[in-house]
């Protein structure tokens, strides 16, 4: 079953709307803050609320998360060490765009789901070269999660395909797709089999999911 990770958790009234709403996993940027603090922000130098306050928050309602290092390395030990304060070490996808110390983090949190995201690819190429992005994605992705021990690849939605997701599952990992905020869309991944959708729009996609069953 593709499950729904509602996207940009970062402020404590989105939260609050998304736990209201029904959300059972949601989706943090760790990012620095303005004063070198991490922070919930979507980019760096952004103000935001606290991170070890938003995951103690989460933890309270019960929820899974997704952290999305966007810090510097300097600030993964203490995004870390705030995942398992909270008690969501074992509800923990941790994941990055760019490189990250990947061993470090899984020796601080061997329970939790690591993941590579993809960079959204630009419009230009997406419309030029959408089909050999996926296939050049499908053959790389598996051995770079396993060379790096991780566990889940998020992938840009344009680059999700049939064969990235039998790729990825004849190895035993995991696929979300992001970000996703049309029914249709959401469908049609679900039928590829993507272990999750991330959206900014969790109760519709769920809604047109199930009209879909």
């Amino acid at each position: 079953m593709t499950e729904l990770v509602a996207h940009r958790a970062n402020t404590p009234q989105r939260l609050e709307e998304l736990v209201a709403g029904g959300a059972g996993w949601v989706e943090l940027d760790a990012a620095a803050g303005p004063e070198g603090e991490l922070a919930c922000a979507h980019d760096p130098g952004e103000a935001g609320a606290p991170l070890a306050a938003m995951l103690a928050a989460a933890a309270r309602a019960g929820l899974r998360v997704t952290v999305d290092l966007k810090c510097p390395p300097g600030l993964v030990t203490r995004a870390c060490e705030a995942i398992l304060a909270a008690g969501l070490e074992r509800r923990a996808l941790v994941c990055g765009h760019y490189e990250r110390p990947w061993d470090e983090i899984r020796r601080m949190l061997p329970a939790a789901l690591l993941g590579w995201s993809t960079p959204e690819p630009r419009r230009h190429d997406r419309i030029l070269r959408g089909e050999e992005l996926r296939r050049e994605l499908t053959a790389s992705a598996p051995g770079l999660l396993e060379a790096k021990g991780l566990d889940v690849l998020l992938a840009h939605r344009s680059l999700v395909s049939d064969p990235l997701v039998r790729a990825l599952h004849a190895d035993g990992k995991l696929l979300h797709a992001w970000t996703v905020n049309r029914a249709g869309r959401a469908r049609r991944l679900a039928r590829m089999g993507v272990d999750a959708i991330v959206t900014d729009r969790p109760r519709e996609i769920a809604a047109g999911l199930a009209r879909s069953s």
